[in-house]
């Protein structure tokens, strides 16, 4: 009985560990592989703090608002770091995704990456859509985190509109998490640039 306490304790401060936002990573080595999504929000970041914009920002759990406010003294960098974890072009993620490259009915480039099965990558799943000049539209990505402790299933989306300044318009994180011995509880951020 002491034993499962002690793990259930670890399990719980190793999720409140992952669960923090986390400031954005300096730039690394970029591969290239994917559109360069770390260089994206560090600009967004820096435009919004210096447009002092505003965000109105929901609060979710299990599906359901918990609260909505309007923040305008955001810390942008550690406010989007969360999405700064999906960016492809780490070196060690080179060459574990299958491509596909389409063109939408908007005439947008869809850029859709999928974990190759045996990668070994927390993110699964990713799509871009690019306009014709190359520039963000839209961010979706499936990310997968498991251990003998806890399970860790994310789902991120940014949309932004080209040619702004700032271009982002909206983020949101929906993250579900299984710890050992207990339920899965189920929550999301959602955030709206007010202009």
């Amino acid at each position: 009985m002491r034993k499962s306490s002690l793990l259930l304790g670890l399990a719980v401060s190793l999720s409140m560990v992952s669960c923090q936002d986390q400031p954005m990573p300096k730039a690394a080595r970029s591969t290239g592989q994917a559109f360069d999504l770390v260089g994206f929000l560090d600009r967004e970041a820096q435009a919004l703090s210096q447009s002092n914009a505003k965000v109105k920002k929901t609060v979710l759990e299990d599906g359901q608002v918990k609260e909505t406010k309007v923040l305008q003294s955001i810390d942008w960098p550690q406010e989007l770091g969360t999405f700064a974890d999906a960016d492809l072009n780490k070196p060690a993620l080179l060459g574990l995704f299958a491509i596909e490259k389409t063109t939408n009915a908007q005439g947008q480039q869809v850029h859709h990456y999928t974990a190759k099965e045996d990668a070994d990558a927390i993110v699964k799943e990713a799509t871009y859509v690019l306009d014709e000049q190359g520039r963000l539209v839209q961010f979706k990505a499936t990310m997968l985190q498991k251990n003998f402790l806890f399970t860790t299933h994310k789902q991120l989306v940014v949309k932004a509109q080209p040619g702004a300044t700032p271009a982002l318009q909206a983020y949101s994180l929906d993250e579900s998490q299984t710890l050992l011995f207990s339920n899965s509880e189920r929550y999301g951020v959602q955030g709206e640039i007010v202009r």
